[in-house]
């Protein structure tokens, strides 16, 4: 395994503009078919935890 030195970071997620991006894609779809999305677990490996 590779281990990498890597800066501080922060990840800011807007919760609003996840709201309004899934209404929007859900208005796009037929009216056959449901939107699925994933939030993939640990943040794609950022050791993210929620504040």
């Amino acid at each position: 395994m590779v281990v990498g030195i890597h800066r501080p970071s922060k990840l800011v997620i807007n919760a609003e503009a996840i709201t309004n991006n899934v209404k929007n894609e859900i208005s796009r779809l037929d009216g056959h078919s449901e939107l699925f999305a994933v939030v993939k677990a640990n943040g794609y490996g950022h050791g993210i935890v929620e504040t």
